[in-house]
């Protein structure tokens, strides 16, 4: 008599975990694009930290004051890019921990270069990347991340050099979609040297002089073949590092453009901006005020997540100041909802 109960009982339970969200898929699933009940993009848009090594390791070691991961995320940070620079042949164990704890916080996304300098032999980019790959998945990761500015080579490292290189741009970057597809989906950073003609950046680039910037560009090619592959790509916009910068625009008047312009041209496609609270270069750092109208714009108007660039977060040099921008942030988020 006991036997039937005992194989009921372990049928109950099966339909019951069969009935249970898998965890891991149901991260993935919510990860970095928010949707409306038909699968649209709407709502606020989540903001990601963006995260050198460096940065990472000294957030968890004290480094960074008092600036933690638990910080960003009551900031509203959902959470965070970890970038590796070029693709590595291997990951240490020590750097998985670490990217494990970043998942604690929220959202995880593992990045590479796409082009310091373009993969001259794709089938070695395609092996590190599944190394990279393997290694995100093995902590908890939501998806990857293409760096596409060409560091420390020059500007036209993604230009063609004769129309044959666009269908094979396309090929070798769709070829990439199994790997990306394994973990989750893909959030690109272009920088000014990858973009496409009409997009917010040429804009801006021919109003400042130049002609036709990306005419010869292969970065849309790059696009078309991963979004060919159905990979769940967004695509930021850093034009806005500077602030707003075609002429007469506000932040919410640049952000809907740029946002209009990218899924006009990728049908698809997520599209985002990057913004740069302590910007060193030109511009400056933002105030924090000017930063809670920025982020309000961009989490409300894309339809990805936006991403918080950074230099001095995690190494204790301005507290007080991060303090200010990420209570910005917060309040941001909260004017959006």
């Amino acid at each position: 008599m006991r036997r039937p109960v005992r194989c009921l009982l372990i049928l109950c339970i099966s339909i019951v975990a069969l009935a249970l969200p898998d965890p891991v898929a149901q991260a993935r699933a919510s990860a970095a694009v928010r949707h409306d009940a038909h699968g649209r993009p709407s709502g606020v848009q989540p903001v990601l930290g963006w995260l050198s090594v460096v940065d990472l390791n000294n957030l968890l070691s004290g480094k960074s004051g008092a600036i933690k991961l638990g910080t960003l995320e009551k900031a509203g940070i959902a959470g965070n890019v970890v970038m590796l620079q070029r693709a590595p042949a291997s990951v240490p164990g020590w750097m998985i921990k670490q990217w494990k704890q970043v998942r604690k916080h929220g959202l995880l996304y593992v990045g590479v270069y796409i082009a310091a300098p373009l993969p001259k032999t794709w089938d070695t980019f395609r092996q590190r990347l599944e190394v990279v790959a393997d290694a995100a998945k093995r902590a908890g990761a939501n998806g990857l991340v293409f760096d596409a500015e060409p560091y420390g080579l020059p500007s036209s490292e993604w230009d063609l050099h004769s129309q044959s290189e666009r269908e094979l741009m396309r090929a070798n970057a769709a070829s990439l979609a199994p790997i990306i597809n394994g973990v989750g989906s893909l959030l690109i950073y272009p920088s000014s040297a990858a973009s496409f003609p009409g997009s917010y950046n040429d804009i801006v680039s021919q109003q400042n002089g130049e002609v036709d910037p990306y005419a010869k560009n292969l970065f849309p090619d790059f696009i078309s073949g991963l979004l060919a592959g159905r990979v769940d790509v967004t695509l930021t916009d850093a034009t806005f590092h500077w602030g707003p910068q075609r002429r007469g625009d506000t932040w919410e008047t640049g952000i809907a453009k740029s946002v209009e312009l990218t899924t006009a041209r990728f049908p698809g496609i997520h599209a985002s901006v990057m913004l740069w609270p302590d910007n060193s270069e030109s511009h400056g750092p933002f105030s924090p005020d000017e930063m809670r109208t920025a982020f309000a714009a961009a989490a409300r108007l894309s339809t990805g997540p936006t991403f918080l660039y950074q230099q001095s977060l995690a190494d204790g040099s301005r507290v007080t100041q991060w303090r200010a921008w990420l209570a910005s942030i917060r309040s941001a988020l909260a004017d959006s909802k």
